[in-house]
C-alpha cells in the first residue's frame, strides 16, 4: 500500500519537473555558487581604543539607519545540519541517498551572516539540496523519476522557508545573536567594523592599527617625526642649542662649547663672558688678541692670521703688497702698481717716487 502511494506521488511529481528544469538547476548551482561567496565571510573583531556606537538588531532583524556588522563575541553554532530543527518536519535525506544535512547546516550559518539577505539563504539551500540530488544520480533507483522528485523537494523546501513565518523568526533570532547595529564614527575617524580608528590609525582585518612608523608620533591628528618641538611626546620641546635624539633631548653644542642665549659658544665656565679686554680662548679667559691675530683654541694663545709667506699685518689687515707710513704715525696698504715714497716727495703711496707721482687710492687701512 505504501509502495502504491509512493508510485502515485512519483508520477504526479514527474509531471511537475522537466529535463529543462533540471538543466536550470544545474545553471543555478553555478550562479549561486558565486553568490554564496559574497558577504558570507565574517571577520573577527579586536577591541579598539574608540568603540563604535552599536546597539542590538531590532525585532525585525534590521538596522534602520545603521550598518549591520558581525558581533564581536558571537555564541557558538549548535545543532547544525538538523533539517527539521526550527523549520518543519523535513527529512534529512532523500531515500537515504541524497544527504540534505550539509545544505541545512550551510543554511543555518547563512542566517547568521549579517550582510546576506534571508531570501538569498533560502535560495541557496535549494541549490545545495539540488546539488545533493545530482551527486546521487548514479545510485538513485528509477533514475530519472527519482531525480525529478528529489529536485522538486529541493525547490519546495526553499520556497517554504522563503514564505514561512517560523523561518523568518529563525532568521531574526540568528541576526540578533550574531550581529550588531552600529552607527557612524566621530569626525576624522574611520569605521572599522565595531571600532572607530583615529586619524593616525588604519583598519586592518577589523582592528585599528597604528599608521605612524618608526619613531613617529601622532600629534594634532597627524603622524609627525620627532624633532626639537616634539621629542618623546607631542609638544615636548628641547631647550635652546639642544636636539632630539632617540626620543630624548640632548645638547646640540660640541665638546668644549656652552649654550648661551640660544647659541653655542666656547665654554669659559659660564655665560657671563670674560672681563673687559679679555676673550675666551681654549676654555679660559686671556687678553684680547692684537690686530691680524686670532685665538688658537688648542694652545690657548694668540697666533697670526697672516700667511707667513708673503703677507704682513698692515693697519690691521693681512696684506701681500707694500705697507706705507701714512704720515700720521699709522700704516696704509699700497697697491701692487704703487710704491711707498719718502717724505721728500710727499710720502705715502704714489705711482712713482720721482716727485711726479700721483697718490694711489688706499686699498686698506684707516
Amino acid at each position: 500500500m505504501q509502495s502504491d502511494a509512493f508510485d502515485d506521488l512519483a508520477r504526479r511529481t514527474g509531471t511537475m519537473v522537466s529535463r529543462r528544469e533540471i538543466l536550470r538547476y544545474l545553471l543555478s548551482i553555478t550562479l549561486y555558487g558565486v553568490a554564496r561567496r559574497v558577504g558570507l565571510a565574517g571577520a573577527g573583531l579586536l577591541p579598539a581604543d574608540t568603540p563604535r556606537p552599536c546597539e542590538a538588531v531590532n525585532s525585525g532583524g534590521q538596522c534602520p539607519g545603521n550598518e549591520k556588522i558581525p558581533h564581536p563575541n558571537p555564541p557558538p553554532h549548535t545543532d547544525l545540519g538538523n533539517c527539521g530543527n526550527e523549520r518543519a518536519d523535513f527529512p534529512d535525506s532523500f531515500l537515504k541517498v541524497a544527504d540534505f544535512r550539509p545544505a541545512c547546516a550551510n543554511h543555518d550559518l547563512c542566517y547568521s551572516h549579517c550582510s546576506t539577505p534571508k531570501l538569498t539563504c533560502d535560495a541557496l539551500i535549494s541549490v545545495d539540496m539540488a546539488r545533493a540530488c545530482l551527486n546521487s544520480i548514479l545510485v538513485l533507483p528509477q533514475l530519472e523519476l527519482a531525480l525529478k522528485i528529489c529536485l522538486a523537494m529541493s525547490a519546495a523546501y526553499g520556497l517554504g522557508l522563503a514564505t514561512a513565518d517560523k523561518a523568518t523568526q529563525s532568521w531574526i533570532t540568528a541576526q540578533q545573536k550574531y550581529c550588531l547595529c552600529c552607527g557612524s564614527c566621530p569626525p576624522d575617524h574611520t569605521e572599522c567594523e565595531q571600532s572607530c580608528c583615529g586619524p593616525c590609525e588604519a583598519c586592518n582585518d577589523g582592528s585599528c592599527v597604528p599608521k605612524c612608523t618608526g619613531d613617529q608620533l601622532c600629534c594634532n591628528e597627524a603622524c609627525v617625526s620627532q624633532d626639537a618641538n616634539n621629542c618623546g611626546g607631542c609638544g615636548v620641546e628641547c631647550g635652546s642649542c639642544s636636539q632630539c635624539i632617540d626620543g630624548g633631548c640632548s645638547s646640540g653644542c660640541e665638546e668644549g662649547q656652552r649654550c648661551c642665549d640660544g647659541a653655542c659658544v666656547e665654554d669659559c665656565g659660564s655665560c657671563d663672558g670674560c672681563g673687559p679686554g679679555q676673550i675666551c680662548c681654549g676654555g679660559s679667559c686671556r687678553p684680547e688678541c692684537g690686530p691680524c691675530e686670532e685665538c688658537d683654541p688648542i694652545s690657548g694663545g694668540c697666533v697670526s692670521k697672516c700667511n707667513p709667506f708673503g703677507e704682513q699685518c698692515c693697519n690691521g689687515t693681512c696684506w701681500a703688497g707694500a705697507c706705507c707710513d701714512d704720515g700720521e704715525g699709522g700704516k696704509m696698504c699700497c697697491p701692487d702698481n704703487c710704491s711707498c715714497c719718502g717724505p721728500a716727495v710727499g710720502g705715502g703711496c704714489q705711482t712713482t717716487c720721482d716727485g711726479q707721482g700721483q697718490p694711489c687710492e688706499m686699498s686698506c687701512g684707516a
